[in-house]
């Protein structure tokens, strides 16, 4: 009998230190997919926000605006039945573009790039601390100072044409170059390339990485629960960073994201066939709630 139990115990044993390895290799593969996907979760929202804008790009827009720009060159090398040409063509094309979708701005340019600040909610908090006590003692550039290093965002600047402004400047130029006025007709292609209205779009980039890294998982969890959970908890913290450094407004709960991953992790713990579903709902608040706290101005 205590021959049996000993075999038993030396195969117990020996299955541990045999199967030890292979789940610390398991564990640290995990932990070095996951480590990689954080850390490209910004570069990868940056480049998401730059095909999304870059998409939008009215290209026919952008035609007439250069076409616009080349008539003043026109003009000025003497070209001037070439810049009445033009300038017909281009009515037309305003004209075509206004009857598709009306006298109101469309997008031609974008600049998107990232200012990338405090990640470390702590800092973050000790850095708000002294920003209050700064204004307090009205001392307001160092307050402004402490401010930009919680800058942490994705910064759109899109260029917008009028297409109204535009066409009643296109008209006097075509009025005036009739007349033989080269001056006015160029200050009326002036006033329509200028016309171009900015509008910079802030992203906070801690919401943009956690939906990069919601997304991650939600590819990952079946076959790698481990790496899965590993990137809703970094989501989780990306959520309460962008909390710790100002961008969800006070009186916004973040309670619900924060619960909806809790509970998508317990379900990818116990293997529950609601997982799919529960990656969807979060997705769905976390894209309205990214949308909700974008700033535009």
């Amino acid at each position: 009998m205590k021959s049996i139990y000993f075999r038993t115990l030396v195969v117990i044993i020996l299955t541990f230190f045999l199967l030890t390895p292979l789940y610390a290799a398991q564990n640290n593969n995990s932990s070095v997919i996951a480590q990689s996907l954080i850390r490209s979760s910004g570069k990868r929202s940056l480049e998401q926000v730059k095909k999304k804008e870059t998409n939008i790009l009215m290209q026919k827009a952008i035609t007439i605006y250069n076409q616009a720009q080349n008539v003043i060159l026109m003009i000025t090398h003497n070209q001037l039945d070439l810049a009445q040409t033009t300038l017909s063509r281009i009515s037309k094309e305003l004209n075509e573009l206004s009857m598709q979708i009306g006298d109101k701005e469309v997008p031609i340019g974008v600049t998107v790039y990232e200012i990338s600040g405090i990640t470390n909610i702590k800092i973050a908090k000790k850095i708000i601390k002294k920003v209050k006590a700064a204004i307090k003692a009205n001392n307001l550039v160092l307050a402004r100072e402490l401010l930009e290093q919680l800058r942490n965002e994705i910064v759109i600047d899109t260029k917008y044409l009028p297409i109204n402004i535009f066409k009643q400047a296109i008209k006097l130029a075509q009025e005036f170059l009739k007349k033989g006025d080269t001056s006015r007709a160029i200050d009326s292609l002036n006033i329509a390339i200028y016309s171009i209205d900015v509008q910079t779009t802030i992203i906070p980039k801690p919401l943009a990485e956690a939906a990069i890294l919601v997304n991650d998982a939600s590819t990952l969890y079946k076959s790698n629960k481990t790496t899965a959970l590993k990137l809703l908890d970094a989501a989780e913290q990306k959520i309460t960073l962008a909390r710790a450094l100002g961008y969800i407004p006070k009186g916004t709960s973040v309670k619900d994201l924060i619960s909806k991953i809790e509970e998508l992790k317990n379900s990818i713990e116990n293997h529950s066939s609601k997982s799919s579903e529960e990656f969807f709902s979060l997705n769905k608040t976390l894209k309205k709630a990214k949308e909700g706290i974008t700033y535009k101005k």
